[in-house]
């Protein structure tokens, strides 16, 4: 299955085989820009969108279902799951206030915020093993 989300604020799933649309969920609404990143679950259970709305989404994947809403502080800009799945991280914010925000996976409940100051965050990413998360700037990459 093949994940998208989209600038007309929605998200598709697509079949991975024959590239055909599956489904389209209408979400994100209050959204200027559509919806900004979705990522799978490691286990394919669940994925989370993100928007410049300010929310994230927890969604199963079964039924295309809404698990949670997670209301933050910034626009989303990038999700990424931890490779064992208790755990996901975003980046938020600007060049003046750059953020990541480390969530559990089960309580939805923050656990982390780590700060980039004078550096915008426009991606993010687990390590394979867990331990370490990278940041993406404008001209480098941090760990």
């Amino acid at each position: 299955m093949i994940l998208s989300g989209s600038s007309d604020k929605t998200i598709k799933l697509w079949d991975s085989c024959s590239y055909s649309l599956l489904t389209t969920v209408f979400h994100h609404l209050s959204s200027r820009r559509g919806v900004s990143c979705c990522v799978w679950s490691p286990d394919g259970t669940r994925f989370v969108s993100g928007s410049d709305d300010k929310t994230m989404i927890v969604w199963e994947t079964q039924f295309f279902l809404e698990i949670a809403t997670i209301i933050t502080i910034d626009e989303v800009d990038c999700v990424s799951w931890s490779p064992d799945g208790t755990r996901f991280v975003s980046s938020h914010g600007d060049i003046m206030r750059s953020i990541m925000k480390v969530w559990d996976a089960e309580t939805f409940l923050e656990c982390a915020t780590l700060s980039s100051p004078n550096e915008e965050i426009s991606c993010c990413n687990w390590s394979p093993n867990g331990t370490h998360i990278l940041s993406g700037h404008e001209d480098t990459i941090k760990v």
